[in-house]
C-alpha cells in the first residue's frame, strides 16, 4: 500500500499478504492498519481490476472514491474488443444457408 501526500509525494506505508484474495480477508488487513492510525480515512483508492478489493474498501471506507489503473482499464476495453470481433467473424463467416450444418443459427 503506497500513501500519496498533497505534494504527489508517494511512500510505502504497507506490504501485506494474504492466503486468499477475499473481501473478508483484505478487509480485515485494512482494519488492522486503521487501529494503528484511527482517524485514517483515505479518500481514493487506485486499484487494479479486483472485486475483492473493491468490495472491501468499500466495506471499510464507503465514501472513499476506487479509481481502477489504466492497464486494468484497457485489459477490459481490448477484452471487449477482441470478443465483439470473435462474434463479429462468427456472425459473418460461419453462417451457412443450410441451418443443420450452421455453426450459428440466424
Amino acid at each position: 500500500m503506497v500513501v500519496v501526500d498533497e505534494h504527489g509525494a508517494s511512500i510505502p506505508a504497507a506490504y501485506f499478504m494474504v492466503s486468499e484474495e477475499s473481501n473478508t480477508a483484505i478487509d480485515e488487513v485494512l482494519g488492522y492498519i486503521k487501529s494503528f492510525v484511527p482517524e485514517w480515512d483515505p479518500q481514493v483508492f487506485i486499484m487494479d481490476k479486483s472485486a475483492a478489493e473493491m468490495l472491501a474498501v468499500r466495506t471499510r471506507f464507503p465514501n472513499a472514491i476506487i479509481i481502477l489503473r489504466c492497464d486494468s482499464m484497457l485489459r477490459v476495453l481490448l477484452d471487449v474488443f477482441d470478443r465483439a470481433i470473435m462474434q463479429r467473424h462468427i456472425r459473418v463467416n460461419l453462417k451457412s444457408t443450410d441451418p443443420t450444418k450452421s455453426l450459428v443459427h440466424p
